[in-house]
């Protein structure tokens, strides 16, 4: 959560709900109008076990997704 709660700090909890990728679920997407995905740290590698599940999700989402690496590049 490192990544994420300065973010959720930013933007405010009123007015998003933060999930856990693994335990992000297709009902959670469908209801959101937009999705934002913050990095993690070059040692975090577990979410790669997950990944296919992850990228068919946002796959199916048809509305926007914004990506902020945690180097902030």
């Amino acid at each position: 959560m490192e990544f994420v709660s300065p973010i959720a700090k930013i933007v405010k909890p009123e007015y998003c709900k933060v999930r856990h990728y693994a335990e992000c679920t297709g009902k959670d997407i469908s209801g959101a109008d937009k999705i934002m995905i913050c990095g993690t740290s070059l040692q975090d590698n577990a979410y790669l076990n997950d990944l296919k599940i992850f990228k068919n999700l946002l796959l199916e989402f048809e509305r926007p997704v914004l990506g902020i690496c945690s180097g902030m590049q």
